[in-house]
């Protein structure tokens, strides 16, 4: 449309010598306006891989990974089970050496179910093999753990819970 623009003008302005020069203006542009498009293409896609290979140029992340249950729907963000589950994948070790999927409590898938902070530093997570105890609510020290096969009883006692393990054969 900007060739007949471009001829429409020059016969408006000059007569027959302008529709000429509007031919002109127009042909160049059929030309020009397509390279145009073609150079910036190039150098907008040149300058995504430049800003891409800064070593910053990863964006700091908002907020925990979303928590997925054993049935892989998809629920609403949650950001205490986000963190649960980012607490029991960056807690333990899930693949032995040989880089095969590692047991636990005998089996070899984990999930986690819930957690609960208490004292303000003390963990205690439960998984659908054990339950786990970290140190602080960041989870860097596991303070002990223990599969659900080997609980005998759990007593509810004053200040909290005992849990009984089953004797060692």
């Amino acid at each position: 449309s900007s060739g007949i623009n471009a001829e429409y003008g020059g016969i408006q302005k000059e007569g027959a010598k302008g529709l000429f020069k509007g031919i002109g203006k127009g042909i160049t542009g059929v030309a020009a306006k397509p390279t145009a498009g073609a150079l910036d293409l190039l150098s907008k896609t040149s300058e995504g891989i430049r800003n891409s290979a800064k070593p910053n140029s990863i964006p700091e992340r908002k907020r925990m990974p979303r928590y997925f249950p054993p049935d892989g729907t998809l629920s609403t963000y949650s950001p205490s089970k986000s963190y649960g589950q980012y607490l029991l994948f960056t807690s333990t070790d899930l693949e032995d050496k040989k880089g095969e999927e590692k047991k636990v409590c005998g089996q070899t898938e984990e999930y986690y179910h819930s957690h609960v902070i208490y004292d303000n530093h003390t963990t205690l997570m439960f998984t659908n093999r054990r339950i786990l105890c970290f140190g602080d609510t960041r989870g860097i020290v596991k303070k002990w753990e223990v599969c659900y096969q080997n609980i005998s009883k759990v007593l509810e006692i004053e200040g909290g819970v005992r849990i009984l393990l089953k004797s060692p054969i």
